[in-house]
């Protein structure tokens, strides 16, 4: 992948990140279909990051259900984190990583 294409990677992480604090946790068949959209434009990345998409996804199901956010151990806000904080700065970071070794 050139640098313009890990662009677009960091592009759809700020967009995904958006999406998420624009949500309440509960069920959303909208904005769990916006999730899968988003992680399918990564997909293909590299493996790393297709393993952190699926851990985004899998969070993603839990924030978008009626009640499975309240089993995570600090609730939606840890569903939440789990996708924004944790998920997508790990995206950013190979991204930003693999820019850099392209220089």
């Amino acid at each position: 992948m050139d640098s313009s294409e890990w662009q677009r990677v960091l592009s759809l992480c700020d967009e995904l990140a958006a999406l998420m604090n624009g949500h309440s946790p509960g069920v959303n068949p909208s904005g769990i279909a916006q999730v899968r959209s988003l992680c399918a434009r990564m997909r293909g990345s590299s493996n790393y990051i297709n393993d952190r998409l699926n851990k985004i996804e899998a969070a993603a199901d839990r924030y978008f259900s009626a009640r499975k956010w309240a089993s995570h151990a600090r609730g939606a806000e840890g569903v939440k984190y789990d996708i924004v904080q944790s998920g997508l700065s790990r995206i950013r970071a190979e991204a930003m990583n693999r820019m850099g070794q392209q220089a």
